[in-house]
């Protein structure tokens, strides 16, 4: 029942979440060694803007 209440009110699948979940995996894998957390906050929150609906994906 939680769950059935939980997608009424945001209404967000749970296929954009495994999404975004894998993204940060493969983002953390990827990036071993990088500097600090802030860093890998920051290459994850650009890599989940880079793919958000309503905008073009950035080819860098």
């Amino acid at each position: 029942m939680d769950g059935i209440v939980a997608h009424a009110r945001h209404q967000i699948s749970s296929g954009k979440v495994e999404g975004t979940n894998n993204m940060i995996r493969s983002l953390r894998r990827a990036g071993y060694g990088y500097p600090d957390d802030e860093y890998f906050f920051l290459k994850t929150f650009d890599s989940s803007r880079r793919y958000s609906p309503g905008r073009e994906a950035v080819v860098r």
